[in-house]
């Protein structure tokens, strides 16, 4: 299913019609695996936040994220399987994510060195592609999200 098939489905299946025609598509991470296992901890409930490297949204011309924004999510390969809300943005240096935040994330141990270890990684390589160094004081976009939709058939 495409992107846009699943949002018109989740616009058909509402009883009240309150959301308006605008919505991104996504999958997470940089990876085949990651993309993929991420969007399954969404499906199962686990995933209810996501963050990313704040700078690299005006390299890229995108907008940031707010609350009440739609996205729908794919797999790697471009196949829709669920659309989120966001309900909260914060934008902090990297060390003072808290441990609460981590949690939300789901991944790995759900803790706060669990976290800061996989994202200095990924901050780290996501923004050298722009030639901007990551350190502890660097921005990050901490997305707090609700599944709000989930593919209803197997097409």
């Amino acid at each position: 299913m495409t992107p846009e098939e699943l949002w018109r489905e989740f616009r058909k299946d509402l009883e009240s019609d309150n959301t308006a025609d605008i919505y991104t598509s996504w999958y997470f991470s940089n990876n085949e695996k990651d993309a993929d296992e991420l969007l399954e901890l969404v499906l199962q409930g686990k995933k209810r936040a996501t963050s990313s490297a704040f700078e690299i949204y005006s390299k890229i011309d995108e907008n940031l994220p707010k609350e009440g924004d739609f996205s729908v999510i794919t797999n790697w390969a471009g196949k829709a399987h669920c659309i989120i809300e966001t309900t909260k943005i914060d934008i902090l240096p990297f060390n003072k994510v808290t441990e609460e935040f981590a949690k939300l994330e789901g991944e790995g141990d759900l803790s706060l060195k669990y976290w800061q270890h996989v994202h200095e990684d990924f901050f780290t390589k996501d923004l050298a592609q722009f030639n901007i160094a990551f350190n502890s004081e660097s921005k990050v976009v901490c997305e707090t999200f609700k599944l709000v939709y989930k593919q209803n058939s197997l097409r």
